[in-house]
C-alpha cells in the first residue's frame, strides 16, 4: 500500500480506499494531460529544444508505452513508426531504413535480445543504432544487453531527458 501511494504520488495522483461490510474499495488516481511534450513547461536550461530528424522504430508490447514514446520523439521532429511485435519489427527493419530501434527487451513470442541479434545479423549496408528498455531488470540481463550492439540501455520508467541525451550523444 505505501508503495503504490509513493508511486501515485510521483505523478501527482494519490491512493484511496474505503472500506464497508461488502469490502475494501482502492481508488488509485493520477491526472491524465492532454498535450504535447514541446508544450510542457520545462526547466530553464535543463532542456533544449532540439530537432533530430531521425526515422525511429519503436517495439514494446505495451501500446501505452508505444504511444508516450512515439509522442515524445515526433516533438522532437522523428519519423516515428510504432510495433507491438517484435517478428513485425524485424520485417520493418529489413525492408526500410530506420536511424534507430528502441525495443522493449521483455516481449512476447521474441524477446528483444533475440530481436537486436537478429537485426544485427542482416545483412544490410544500413544497420540501426540500437536501444534496449525495460523495467526491473536485473543486472545479469543488462549486461547480456550492453554486449549485443547497443547505443544506450535506457530503465523504465524513462524520462525524457534519457532520449535527448541518448540523441544527441549517438548523432
Amino acid at each position: 500500500m505505501a508503495l503504490s501511494r509513493t508511486i501515485a504520488h510521483e505523478f501527482g495522483g494519490d491512493l484511496s480506499f474505503d472500506t464497508s461490510a461488502d469490502g475494501t474499495v482502492f481508488k488509485f488516481r493520477i491526472p491524465c494531460v492532454a498535450q504535447s511534450f514541446a508544450a510542457k513547461q520545462k526547466p530553464s536550461g535543463v532542456y533544449k529544444k532540439y530537432a533530430f530528424n531521425k526515422r525511429v522504430l519503436i517495439v514494446d508490447d505495451e501500446v501505452g508505452i508505444l504511444n508516450v514514446l512515439k509522442g515524445l520523439l515526433e516533438d522532437y521532429d522523428c519519423k516515428v513508426t510504432v510495433t507491438p511485435d517484435a517478428h513485425t519489427a524485424l520485417s520493418l527493419v529489413e525492408n526500410d531504413q530506420y536511424d534507430y530501434v528502441i525495443t522493449d527487451m521483455k516481449m512476447p513470442t521474441m524477446d528483444g535480445l533475440e530481436l537486436i541479434q537478429r537485426i544485427n545479423s542482416l545483412n544490410s549496408t544500413h544497420t540501426p543504432k540500437i536501444v534496449a528498455m525495460s523495467g526491473g531488470v536485473s543486472n545479469y540481463y543488462e549486461q547480456l544487453v550492453k554486449q549485443s550492439k547497443i547505443v544506450a540501455f535506457v530503465s523504465k520508467p524513462f524520462s525524457e531527458q534519457k532520449f535527448v541525451e541518448i540523441f544527441s550523444e549517438s548523432a
